[in-house]
């Protein structure tokens, strides 16, 4: 992605509005976002701060989604060698059975395109297509999900592809969100869904009450941030930090009990929850 220029931006989202920002330079409603929350946070003198500030507060929560149960799934690295459709299709069985409103996918739902290598667009496409494909035919529909885009996917925005337009014309239960961080309302619980990317801004987790991230691989809780890690559901990039590979496979169901926040974490290799959470609301 182009290295963006702000000041353009700002002073036609002071004259033409947000909407007209987000067409004009392809970006993202989180990445907006994220441009204000920076600039606001390093400049003191500028007149237009405050209305900045207005349209940061109305835009805290970018998407509500009412339900008392959530499945969280993460790096499903669709067009991997290790990918696993039979752990995606097992998660979302157990969603379906466990009575799930909806599926939130924490980012690289593909695998992408190495970058690195001078990959030519005509290669890319390719690579595009034939993961896009992998995911019109075998991509569960039994649920709605949705989805942060994470750094391998954003790998193919580098070459043009709009993930935003395709996914959901190939599986309509598809909602994509944006790209890096995202901030949704979860049964009247504000929670910040985050994957890093390589390029842009995302909208902060100012506000937010639990951090639910994609991308380690591994799954954990850490209380002083409040952060839940997800682990991988497929077999591709194990991650040691995690300390256990035998949790590396799996998926969470997220549920809201008499006042709580918990999550029951489903290990492949146990075949069974393994780790229970819960956190007082």
């Amino acid at each position: 992605m182009k290295k963006i220029k702000i000041n353009p931006i700002l002073n036609d989202l002071d004259n033409r509005g947000f909407d007209y920002v987000i067409s004009k330079y392809n970006l993202t409603t989180g990445e907006v976002l994220g441009i204000l929350e920076d600039y606001v946070s390093r400049e003191h003198l500028d007149g237009r701060l405050s209305k900045y500030r207005t349209l940061l507060n109305q835009k805290k929560v970018l998407t509500s989604l009412k339900g008392s149960r959530f499945g969280l799934i993460s790096d499903t690295h669709i067009g991997n060698k290790k990918a696993r459709w039979d752990y995606i299709q097992a998660a979302y069985d157990f969603f379906y059975y466990n009575d799930a409103d909806a599926v939130i996918h924490l980012g690289d739902l593909f695998d992408g395109v190495d970058i690195s290598n001078n990959l030519k667009r005509d290669k890319a496409r390719h690579c595009f297509e034939k993961q896009l494909k992998e995911f019109q035919l075998n991509y569960p529909k039994t649920l709605p999900t949705y989805l942060l885009l994470g750094n391998h996917d954003e790998w193919f925005r580098q070459f043009g592809f709009d993930l935003f337009e395709e996914l959901p014309t190939k599986n309509s239960s598809m909602n994509v969100l944006d790209y890096g961080g995202y901030r949704i309302k979860l049964n009247r619980t504000l929670f910040y869904l985050s994957h890093p990317i390589n390029n842009g801004y995302c909208v902060s987790n100012k506000g937010c009450k639990v951090i639910l991230r994609g991308h380690s691989h591994y799954f954990e809780y850490n209380r002083q941030r409040s952060l839940f890690r997800l682990n991988t559901c497929s077999d591709t990039h194990p991650n040691p930090a995690g300390g256990d590979y035998e949790l590396a496979g799996g998926f969470s169901l997220l549920s809201f009990p008499s006042k709580t926040i918990c999550f029951e974490n489903y290990s492949f290799y146990h075949d069974d929850i393994v780790k229970s959470l819960c956190l007082k609301l």
